[in-house]
């Protein structure tokens, strides 16, 4: 007889998943929300802003995604 009541194991977070998730986090939060507070204050200079505030949002982003990949995978 098959087992059907058995629950399905959720992917767990294994330690540099984990690590790159928090430090993703660290980096995307604060540029995101200077990069925000930068442009309502200056609108003008969105280009400038965004230059310099789209890097480090990228790179947190791609943290995050590599975290949740690792997690999957």
């Amino acid at each position: 007889m098959p087992d059907e009541a058995q629950p399905q194991n959720k992917p767990s977070w294994p330690g540099a998943s984990l690590a790159l998730f928090i430090l993703g986090l660290c980096i995307l939060m604060p540029s995101g929300l200077c990069t925000a507070v930068a442009i309502a204050a200056f609108p003008l200079g969105i280009l400038v802003f965004l230059l310099f505030g789209a890097i480090p949002m990228a790179m947190g982003a791609a943290l995050i995604w590599g975290a949740l990949r690792a997690r999957r995978g």
